[in-house]
């Protein structure tokens, strides 16, 4: 362990321009194992750090660990051959493994304890961190002089650099720790059924075409609201309980009644909706397109869950579903031909969505700017943040979806204050034929009986 120690020092050393003294790695077949262990122990204390309380292993996680540490340490075997020093590798691995290591832990620390110096560390900056201190030490450890040397160098540090930016890209990647399934409040983990995977996917058909065989089409000659509500992530019943929430809202205030389709994962409630995959989200927005008017009809899509950027979570672990991208969620939109599209997007760095989802025929709502969080998925809550304050709070004032925006990102920026979070900063992005079809809409919504009523009772109690 002292020997470890020692190498650690080294390997920090190799970040700065120290004389070669502090270079030279005791590159031992059990150093190599410490380095591996020490790198397994960062991530685990990070994942960790993210779910609070650890329900159980999550498989998917581990086989992104260990495939991880397969690419590292045939990265390191390359790099150090291209070098012409082949017997480096352990030494150029120890470098991958324990670099890899010190920036989880950094960014661990960073997140834990300094939130609002983490919002201000701008997109991919850690990446690029890692990847010069990874190309730096893989050259100082790797032995020779001359400029020939010097030359295959700075190729294995090039390797030891594309490696661990391959890992970080295109490694599916999941927690190696997933969290208590805690979906209601009050609800023991120990109580939480078992999953039939089996029976969840036979009953996706049934699910899906049940709510498809009940749409109500479009009014002719006049502008309809169409809905889809997507709750993503399975262990947290937040999501679940907002689709419900919003679903009930756009059915009573918003004329929305028997033309939405809801799709969530559950783990409580595995069966409630389809669900909320990319297979079954690029149904739903098909069969949203086959029922409305392309011409009149207004089509809101409400996605809740966490998301990083350009990524939005549709975590089910049991049932082995997917993220789906910024660039698959425009692509499926595209495909399935829907006009006059309102988009609101409740999750971590959802702005990032903007730039590949934005077109003249839709509006685009978002929690979060693409580099920055949002806030308040709580097991005991029953809206996020965002979720009450635009769902809840804004559109109970106002019908127009680009009002409420103003007032709910009033109301955020003043919770965020409140709490001393670093500003979310939610973003919206109108275009430019969108807001006559709103306009229209909302003038068929302001005639509505019901509507009539609501007002004159208002009024009344005025």
């Amino acid at each position: 362990m002292l020997e470890f120690l020692r190498n650690l020092a080294k390997v920090l050393a190799s970040y700065l321009p120290l004389p070669r003294r502090w270079a030279g790695l005791r590159a031992t077949w059990p150093q190599l194992l410490l380095a591996l262990l020490f790198f397994w122990l960062a991530v685990a204390i990070t994942n960790w750090s993210y779910v609070e309380k650890i329900g159980g292993i999550n498989v998917y996680g581990l086989s992104w660990l260990f495939s991880a540490s397969f690419c590292t340490l045939a990265g390191a075997a390359l790099a150090a051959s291209l070098s012409g020093r082949a017997a480096s590798a352990r030494a150029v691995a120890i470098v991958l493994f324990i670099t890899a290591g010190l920036v989880t832990l950094w960014t661990c620390a960073v997140w834990t304890f300094q939130e609002e110096l983490w919002q201000r560390i701008p997109r991919y900056g850690i990446l690029a961190a890692e990847a010069a201190l990874i190309f730096v030490a893989t050259c100082r450890t790797i032995p020779g002089t001359g400029w020939r040397q010097l030359w295959r160098k700075a190729v294995a540090g090039a390797i030891a650099t594309g490696v661990a930016a391959a890992q970080m890209f295109y490694l599916p990647s999941d927690l190696v720790f997933y969290p208590p399934y805690e979906e209601t409040a009050g609800v023991n983990e120990d109580e939480a059924p078992a999953v039939d995977v089996e029976a969840l996917y036979l009953a996706q058909g049934p699910l899906l075409q049940g709510q498809v065989d009940a749409l109500l089409p479009g009014t002719p000659g006049r502008p309809d609201l169409f809905a889809i509500t997507l709750g993503g992530t399975a262990h947290q019943g937040v999501f679940l309980r907002e689709v419900d929430a919003v679903n009930t809202l756009l059915s009573e205030d918003f004329g929305a009644r028997g033309r939405i389709l809801s799709l969530a994962n559950s783990r409580r409630q595995p069966m409630r909706y389809p669900l909320a995959n990319r297979v079954n989200l690029e149904a739903a927005l098909g069969a949203i397109a086959a029922h409305a008017n392309p011409t009149e009809d207004l089509t809101l899509l409400f996605m809740t869950s966490h998301g990083g950027e350009d990524v939005f979570s549709l975590s089910f672990w049991e049932a082995g579903t997917h993220d789906v991208t910024a660039a698959e969620l425009a692509n499926m939109l595209d495909r399935s031909g829907l006009r006059n599209v309102i988009i609101v997007l409740s999750a971590c760095h959802a702005g990032s969505f903007i730039d590949e989802l934005a077109r003249d025929d839709r509006l685009i709502v978002t929690a979060a700017a693409a580099d920055k969080r949002s806030f308040g998925c709580s097991d005991q809550a029953d809206w996020t943040w965002w979720g009450r304050a635009y769902f809840d709070e804004a559109l109970r004032q106002t019908r127009d979806f680009r009002t409420a925006f103003d007032l709910a990102q009033a109301q955020i920026g003043e919770w965020e204050a409140a709490e001393d979070y670093a500003p979310s900063e939610p973003q919206i992005s109108i275009g430019a034929d969108i807001g006559p079809k709103i306009d229209a809409w909302l003038e068929r919504l302001d005639l509505r009986p019901e509507r009539k009523a609501d007002t004159a009772a208002s009024d009344d109690r005025g």
